[in-house]
């Protein structure tokens, strides 16, 4: 038992928003420029301008915390079930996936954070295995649950929509990312982003042979 985080953690004034996304913003920042060791919950408070008892107040430890970065950060681009359309047609949802999608990738945070991982994957890979669970991952189930409810009922010969979705984020990360990841490249137009999407969708649409019924109207 860790008597002083459950000191921490008893019951006091409720949990402010504001104060939880100020935690958040510094221990990010703290995460890529310090990395995940030397990031102590000490200095995210003292970055947050916030007592440690708050820290604990909203985060039950630092593993908690940077899981809580890595989704708000994804949802923070609209990549949330919450966020789309149910009654849209496939194409529609698929593209403002994938536009939302390339655009965090060429997030500058975002790519810090994946060379983060990178550098840090053999001393934790706990922690890495949570980032991609919590980041790529997730966005990955996002687009297989879309695949899963749109293409119902094509036969047992058809692919897993899981599979679907990994070849389509697949198709959007295409060169981008590696070329973001080694600094090759700083950004994508928004055109280019949307052309690319475009030609994306069209591309899965091609390879799996959906149905009509299932573009944009």
């Amino acid at each position: 038992m860790n008597i002083e985080k459950d000191a921490l953690r008893r019951p006091g004034r409720p949990k402010s928003p504001e104060k939880a996304s100020a935690i958040q913003e510094a221990a990010a920042k703290l995460f890529m420029t310090e990395g995940m060791e030397r990031t102590s919950m000490d200095a995210i408070a003292a970055a947050a301008g916030v007592s440690k008892q708050t820290v604990y107040s909203h985060f039950q430890s630092k593993e908690d915390l940077f899981r809580s970065c890595v989704t708000g950060k994804t949802k923070s681009y609209g990549l949330d079930a919450s966020q789309l359309d149910e009654d849209a047609p496939l194409d529609d949802s698929l593209c403002f996936i994938g536009r939302q999608y390339l655009t965090l990738l060429c997030d500058h945070g975002v790519i810090s954070m994946f060379r983060l991982m990178i550098s840090e994957a053999n001393s934790f890979p706990k922690l890495v295995k949570s980032f991609y669970e919590s980041g790529p991952g997730a966005t990955t189930d996002l687009v297989a649950e879309l695949f899963a409810a749109h293409l119902p009922g094509r036969g047992n010969n058809a692919a897993p929509a899981a599979q679907v979705a990994e070849e389509f984020l697949a198709l959007v990360r295409h060169d981008y990312f590696l070329e973001l990841m080694l600094g090759l490249r700083k950004s994508i137009e928004p055109e280019n982003i949307r052309a690319h999407v475009q030609h994306c969708v069209e591309q899965i649409r091609k390879l799996y042979a959906f149905d009509d019924s299932t573009k944009a109207g």
